[in-house]
């Protein structure tokens, strides 16, 4: 990518409302995509996921976008192919990447050399959907909005999609219902319900510790914290007065990761 964001914001959203008819479907969300991150976006069907997306590519007046971004959009009808031409020459459309390039992502999407002269318009869904991932990827853009990038690609593709968008280093809004997505690709998480938007800053794994330690009853975090001070006591006063065989460098990293826990539990 040639192109990177200055600034830390890519995108900000705020205060931005909108209603059909009787259904309020966005009341009052706010959202920041942070430059050269990751945010991934989740909520059932029906509950406003896609009308955010189009408020941002219409620069809605509750949007604002950084002067340099320049956004690339995966939608789940993949109209901007021209269906004409070939798989490759669509790919190189917006691309200033050199043909072994090109030919590397596709592969790793799994478009052969038997596919990448095909027209468009007689590829399945499914190849379809990668040659419009592959064109992005190729693509001198330097934030992706991806509505339901794995809906209609195999398991393994997925895999492969995954690996790609983990190297590419711009700003991305995945909006996915698919967790191994989410897990592998997530730096944050932003939930929609009801109209709202909720933000959690940090990626999978911290989610579901966060849920797993709101889950437990308030005596089992007490017990946790009392543990972790204990250990934390533990760990400070033989560094203070290291025994004969104590590697120092391990018990201060001990102590690292304690520290880490018992304020997380504190939290």
């Amino acid at each position: 990518m040639d192109n990177p964001l200055s600034g830390k914001t890519a995108v900000r959203i705020q205060g931005l409302t909108v209603q059909y008819g009787k259904k309020m479907v966005l009341n009052e969300a706010d959202l920041t995509l942070k430059a050269n991150k990751c945010t991934v976006l989740m909520g059932e069907n029906g509950t406003g996921k896609s009308t955010l997306i189009k408020k941002i590519m219409e620069h809605h007046p509750s949007v604002y976008l950084n002067p340099d971004v320049k956004i690339g959009y995966f939608s789940q009808e993949h109209e901007t192919l021209d269906i004409n031409k070939t798989v490759l020459e669509n790919v190189r459309a917006d691309s200033n990447l050199k043909e072994h390039v090109i030919r590397c992502i596709l592969a790793n999407l799994y478009l052969t050399e038997q596919h990448i002269h095909k027209p468009v318009s007689v590829l399945s869904g499914g190849e379809r959907a990668k040659v419009m991932l592959a064109r992005l990827m190729a693509s001198d853009v330097n934030v992706l909005i991806l509505d339901e990038p794995t809906n209609h690609i195999d398991m393994y593709t997925a895999e492969a999609l995954e690996g790609l968008l983990d190297k590419w280093e711009g700003t991305m809004l995945i909006v996915t219902h698919d967790r191994s997505l989410a897990k592998n690709t997530a730096d944050r998480l932003v939930f929609l319900e009801k109209g709202k938007l909720e933000t959690f800053e940090g990626n999978w794994e911290a989610y579901e510790q966060e849920k797993e330690r709101a889950s437990k009853p308030k005596e089992v975090l007490q017990l946790d914290k009392t543990l972790l001070s204990m250990k934390m006591a533990e760990l400070s006063m033989r560094l203070r007065k290291p025994k004969k065989g104590d590697n120092v460098l391990k018990l201060k990293e001990e102590l690292d990761q304690v520290t880490e826990a018992y304020y997380q539990v504190n939290q």
